[in-house]
């Protein structure tokens, strides 16, 4: 069956999707974690090292109804939506965790600003948010090269609370590189509300765990977007 036939309705998103916190709902796993991956591994047990911060997560690639690419990070942290809604809007915490330096006024038609690696900034806008269930931004062509839409869904469990991320790329060959680079956030997002010091390279790229990433997302992901994007 293609990927594109696949419907996310089993997914956790917004309000009536199944619980990822049970074990063996989802599509791909590593064998250790019976339906989930840890935050930082893909693939076999061992391949990728160390979990951050008790998070986990799940990771897919779809086309939305514009016929863009849209990737799917799928998280579980062990606090609730209040804690990261406020680590998504409040702008140091957003720039401890996130690959860039950013403010926002975290209100629909609201301005975000990023501050890229080398200094300039650019302003995208704040497409919807509903705290603390949902965020929707527009980031500039400066991010990346395109014209991104980022969302999170956020809703409690009963062990703390579960985000779905998603963003939408147009340039197929970027999937793997922006796979990476979230997912390296999402483990600085799982360590920030641990209430660890987060170390962050100057850039995502910088990262020792980058390179290997892409690598990784790219054998997990390669073949579903070529076979969108054909």
């Amino acid at each position: 069956m293609s990927l594109a036939t696949i419907p996310w309705s089993g997914w956790r998103v917004g309000w009536s999707y199944s619980d990822v916190s049970s074990p063996c709902t989802s599509r791909r796993s590593s064998p250790n974690t019976c339906g989930r991956w840890l935050i930082g591994r893909i693939g076999p047990p061992g391949s990728l090292g160390a979990v951050s911060a008790g998070a986990v997560f799940d990771a897919d690639v779809r086309l939305d109804e514009a016929g863009r690419l849209t990737l799917r990070l799928s998280a579980h942290y062990d606090h609730d939506g209040h804690s990261v809604w406020q680590a998504l809007t409040d702008d140091d915490e957003l720039s401890t965790w996130a690959p860039w330096q950013a403010t926002i006024d975290p209100v629909a038609g609201g301005v975000v600003t990023v501050r890229f690696p080398d200094g300039h900034t650019a302003e995208g806008e704040v497409i919807d948010a509903e705290r603390p269930r949902r965020l929707v931004l527009r980031l500039p062509e400066d991010w990346g090269g395109n014209d991104e839409m980022l969302r999170w869904e956020l809703q409690p469990t009963d062990r703390g609370g579960a985000v779905v991320f998603d963003v939408t790329i147009d340039d197929a060959e970027l999937v793997k590189r922006a796979a990476a680079v979230w997912d390296i956030s999402m483990q600085h997002l799982g360590t920030l509300l641990a209430g660890e010091p987060v170390v962050r390279a100057d850039s995502p790229s910088a990262d020792p765990r980058f390179e290997r990433l892409v690598q990784e997302y790219d054998d997990l992901l390669g073949a579903e977007v070529r076979a969108l994007t054909q």
